[in-house]
């Protein structure tokens, strides 16, 4: 559907059904439906002298199904006020598509759509070409408040760029070949990932993290004083010989109780923890485990289970666990409750 020389308010398509479409001679590269807006930066110069512009898109219900290339494909829609206008997608069922659904710089609301399938959102990841692909490009929504990324889509830092503060990465298993900067809040799960370094700068507290990753850069792990975070399930950051600096304040996401493991390297490369505090009075961790060269707490501890590792401090340090305490400690002043043994 090409917009031409005029002002659009809604374009509504409900229960259409677009089948065995866009096969474009046979090639990938078909669209079984396409919705533009002439006239935007770039165009032809027949169509920004007068530009079209469109305030809305409803697809609800029918399918889109069958196509060799892409089911739909969003361009660059213009609201005519500097804007994009609102597109929604429910209740449509995306089937048997090369990919389902591809963005220019448009932002689609496809909460209600139905990809048939598609087991999971990591899954439906690969069936959209959206900003987690390519910068620049518009975000496509499924699941509100998170975002996915696999290694099709390829980056973590896109997937936090393109969320809003306050939203879930999910990042799925395998390697990423980058450095990746947190500056605003984000909850990321990670399911065995690896990356080059992680940084939490100060206006990232408050952020989540949950899951097993590793970082294999020389910037391991880099929490800022400023960036408190919170355990969303059990977890375990892991270097290759880096060094681990989680500054800023770590808690519990909840009543849980969760487990943190840090590994600073292994055999004989081994690098640094440092933390600062962790856990209460009220919502211990559940558990800490350290394997580092040096560990370094600069506060207080608190763990509902077992706390093991090196820990050295130029200042006090107070440990409560609610299991044992096998460590070795250096420091000024040493407080250390345990329920079960302190060695």
């Amino acid at each position: 559907m090409n917009l031409k020389f005029d002002d659009f308010n809604t374009l509504t398509f409900d229960n259409v059904a677009v089948k065995n479409s866009g096969y474009s001679s046979n090639t990938g590269t078909g669209v079984g439906m396409v919705i533009k807006t002439r006239g935007i930066s770039g165009d032809s110069s027949d169509y920004t002298r007068a530009p079209a512009s469109l305030q809305s898109v409803n697809i609800t219900g029918g399918s889109i199904e069958g196509s060799t290339g892409t089911g739909i494909r969003f361009e660059t829609l213009s609201n005519g006020n500097g804007g994009q206008p609102v597109v929604r997608i429910s209740g449509t069922q995306f089937k048997n598509n090369r990919s389902d659904i591809a963005v220019d710089r448009t932002n689609v609301d496809a909460r209600g759509a139905v990809f048939v399938g598609a087991g999971d959102g990591f899954a439906i990841e690969d069936r959209v070409l959206h900003a987690l692909d390519t910068t620049g490009r518009g975000l496509v929504t499924w699941d509100a408040g998170n975002v996915y990324v696999t290694q099709s889509s390829g980056s973590i830092q896109r997937g936090v760029d393109a969320s809003a503060a306050g939203s879930t990465v999910n990042v799925a298993g395998g390697t990423f070949a980058e450095d990746v900067s947190v500056n605003t809040p984000r909850n990321l799960k990670f399911n065995t990932t690896t990356l080059g370094s992680l940084a939490l700068g100060e206006g990232a507290a408050g952020s989540g993290i949950g899951g097993t990753v590793t970082a294999y850069g020389a910037g391991g792990f880099a929490f800022d004083a400023k960036a408190s975070f919170r355990l969303l399930s059990d977890t375990t950051l892991a270097t290759t010989g880096a060094d681990i600096k989680l500054l800023g304040d770590i808690q519990n996401d909840g009543a849980v109780a969760r487990a943190l493991r840090l590994i600073a390297g292994s055999g004989t490369t081994r690098g640094n923890v440092h933390m600062n505090t962790g856990g209460s009075a009220s919502g211990f961790l559940g558990a800490l485990d350290v394997s580092a060269n040096n560990f370094k707490l600069d506060s207080t501890l608190n763990a509902g289970g077992d706390v093991t590792g090196s820990i050295n401090s130029l200042g006090n340090i107070e440990i409560v666990s609610g299991g044992d305490i096998q460590s070795k400690i250096t420091a000024k002043e040493l407080t250390a409750e345990a329920q079960g043994s302190i060695d």
